[in-house]
């Protein structure tokens, strides 16, 4: 993660130069399976192997910690909302600039996301080829849909787009033969994307060891096309405008005293300083970095709000709104109309005298399911 930040350093033609080594896999056995080589056995650190001072990836890392703070959806991982950033994950992920792990109630997805300004897919250009490499590497080591990875670019190019078109492509066919039958229709597909396989499966061709098959060397590039998201990050000069768009978000989170700039250019502060160290980063880790610049009820007021809300659920699941079963031809459905209706008069009432209602009867006639009922109706009148 050592990419300066420079104003001529936005995404160019094809044939860029990426900064940044990786270490290329070798195809073990006929079989496919990839190990990384070159790996230490420690990880290295930033500071090692270049210069200091914000970074491309630290500004794409800024963006995956700002969205930890707002609560936003990436949709990368399915929509889901980021949870955890680790920096330097190697030699564990041979994807190691960033590993972010999102999720809520409904799944979760990690992505390993490699962050190179100005990747150029083609065979003839080595550090791209280790790039593919790591990315392998990763995909076998990790070998689940719900384990993704991406490459983080500078802006956008046509290369990119291409290959990112061929990543959805591979993503709808269940298998390598399927994914090239349909690469082969004519007219289906436009002869950019299609060139831009071929250009893919020698850049797969030469990762692996001489000799694989070409159906192995198809059936590793559909694999990592499948899981591999390529992202493109507006972030540095002449487009900045996702950084823009950060700043707008974190207002909403800031403190009186400062705004979204300042949150965002903090963040990406302490994004150098995380990878520096390693550093493995939640929500509460973050609060406690940029507590000064935050106003803390916006940013735990929703974490508050989605522990009631998941104990409201768990509570309304153990309240029966029925009597019988099957076996007594079927369950019966509790009316409470007029007593729902009651005390949902009397929790207004209470909600509006901000005062405590109690709810008292014998043991099984019904309070909770009498209560839950009165409350669904007030929301349902109120929504």
């Amino acid at each position: 993660m050592n990419e300066s930040v420079a104003p001529d350093a936005a995404a160019r033609s094809e044939g860029e130069a990426a900064s940044e080594p990786f270490a290329a896999p070798q195809d073990a056995a006929a079989g496919g399976a990839i190990a990384a080589t070159g790996e230490s056995a420690r990880g290295s650190s930033t500071y090692a192997t270049g210069g200091g001072g914000i970074s491309f990836a630290h500004r794409v890392a800024a963006v995956y910690l700002a969205g930890m703070l707002t609560g936003v959806r990436r949709t990368e991982v399915s929509e889901l909302p980021v949870r955890r950033v680790s920096f330097q994950t190697g030699p564990a992920h041979p994807v190691d600039d960033l590993l972010v792990e999102c999720g809520d109630e409904s799944g979760e997805v990690t992505l390993a996301v490699a962050c190179r300004a100005t990747p150029d897919f083609v065979p003839s250009h080595d550090e791209t080829v280790k790039l593919v490499g790591s990315l392998l590497s990763e995909v076998e080591r990790f070998d689940t849909d719900t384990h993704q990875v991406a490459a983080a670019t500078a802006g956008r190019s046509n290369q990119w787009d291409h290959l990112a078109t061929l990543c959805d492509i591979a993503r709808v066919h269940a298998d390598p033969e399927s994914f090239q039958a349909s690469m082969d229709v004519d007219g289906r597909w436009s002869k950019p994307v299609r060139e831009r396989q071929k250009h893919f499966l020698k850049v797969v061709e030469k990762v692996v060891e001489d000799g694989t098959a070409p159906k192995e060397v198809l059936r590793l590039a559909w694999r990592l096309l499948g899981r591999l998201h390529i992202l493109s990050f507006a972030v540095q000069s002449p487009d900045e405008n996702d950084r823009a768009a950060v700043a707008t978000s974190l207002d909403g989170v800031a403190s009186a005293a400062t705004d979204g700039v300042v949150v965002r250019n903090q963040l990406e502060v302490e994004a150098t300083r995380y990878d520096a160290t390693g550093a493995v980063v939640d929500l509460k880790v973050l609060r406690r970095d940029m507590h000064v610049l935050l106003d803390s009820a916006a940013t735990r007021s929703r974490h508050a709000w989605s522990v009631l809300t998941e104990q409201r659920k768990l509570a309304v699941a153990r309240v029966r709104t029925t009597i019988g079963d099957e076996a007594s031809g079927g369950p019966v459905e509790i009316s409470f109309a007029d007593r729902r209706e009651q005390l949902a008069g009397v929790l207004r009432e209470a909600g509006t005298r901000v005062s405590t209602l109690l709810v008292s009867g014998k043991s099984g006639i019904g309070k909770s399911a009498l209560t839950l009922s009165a409350v669904e109706e007030l929301l349902r009148l109120n929504s």
